[in-house]
């Protein structure tokens, strides 16, 4: 599900359930250059579009409001889609199979979310 394994991704999955971090980060992609980003704010929105698209990255708000993040992630993980996960809290326990997945912290800024995307990581 992953066509592009390295460099800076095409076609990205943006999940974060606050509107404001949601737009920002959407504005900070476009920044890099990339302006295929598709949006979920819950863990049903997110599996319907991985369901519907293919995703180079993944930028994966850990904690969901009342839901977390983590199915998406092991989902994402099994399809091999390259994966950041974003977080306000100072420990994350990565689920199974995403172990070396990147964590960035928040609030992150351009050159923390460039670095991580163009790293091939």
């Amino acid at each position: 599900m992953a066509p592009n394994s390295s460099g800076p991704p095409s076609v990205v999955l943006l999940v974060e359930d606050e509107p404001m971090i949601a737009m920002n980060t959407q504005m900070l992609l476009s920044a890099i250059g990339i302006d295929q980003v598709h949006t979920a704010s819950t863990v049903s929105e997110a599996f319907e579009l991985i369901d519907r698209e293919d995703f180079d990255f993944a930028i994966l708000d850990i904690s969901l409001g009342d839901e977390s993040g983590v199915p998406v992630a092991e989902r994402l993980c099994r399809n091999a889609v390259r994966l950041v996960i974003t977080t306000g809290f100072e420990d994350v326990d990565l689920p199974p199979g995403c172990e070396g997945t990147p964590i960035l912290r928040k609030p992150y800024r351009l050159k923390d979310l460039e670095t991580i995307l163009l790293s091939g990581v």
